[in-house]
């Protein structure tokens, strides 16, 4: 019994543990890291299939609704206001930035910075409100610019001459992320390895009885 003990705590079995732990630790931050890596999906006042006039938020979501590009006010999720703070259900997932002048912005970054929810067929609104046209919509949705809702949302060059930015907004849903197929296979990757090491120090201490 005594030889057995020792054959667990042995220098190089203790090493081969510390390895595989090691080795599995590693597979897993990357396999997370694959899944979060994303490029910005960059939009431009082109990019619009509406605008407006409108000044009053009140006045554009009505103008959306009739539009059907939401169906309702509380299709809000998710809004940031230049200079002031974050407001909506998702605003614990999102962190927006925004650039060129810190009072008068042409772009804005949207990053996800959570690990849980995330907006889904979304729609988008870019507001000025001082210039024409006021304010742009996007469609974010699989029909429209086809957003994930975890990739970065760099919004670009918005009234280059002399308007700004005065805030951002996206309607949609609120969903929870499903494991990915990528991420499964190296979980269980990492299982199989768990396994074998398991495999292998039992064979050490059969080995060494």
């Amino acid at each position: 019994m005594s030889r057995k003990i020792l054959s667990i705590t042995k220098p190089e079995t203790i090493l081969f543990v510390h390895k595989v732990v090691f080795i599995c630790l590693v597979l897993a931050i990357s396999m997370v890291l694959a899944t979060q890596a994303q490029g910005d999906l960059i939009i431009t006042p082109g990019d619009e299939v509406t605008s407006g006039n409108q000044t009053s938020n009140r006045a554009i979501i009505d103008k959306l609704i009739t539009d059907g590009y939401i169906s309702s006010a509380a299709d809000s999720v998710y809004k940031q206001d230049v200079g002031g703070s974050e407001s909506g259900v998702a605003a614990g997932s999102y962190e927006t930035t925004f650039s060129n002048t810190s009072g008068d912005p042409e772009d804005a970054l949207i990053e996800y910075v959570g690990t849980g929810a995330f907006i889904s067929d979304a729609f988008a609104l870019v507001k000025d409100g001082n210039h024409t046209p006021a304010w742009y919509g996007f469609d974010l949705s699989s029909s429209g610019l086809n957003w994930n809702g975890t990739e970065s949302l760099s919004f670009e060059d918005f009234w280059p001459a002399g308007g700004a930015i005065s805030h951002v907004e996206i309607f949609g849903s609120v969903s929870v992320p499903e494991p990915s197929l990528e991420l499964l296979l190296g979980l269980s990757l990492i299982g199989l390895v768990g396994v074998g090491a398991v495999r292998k120090i039992k064979q050490k201490k059969v080995a060494s009885c």
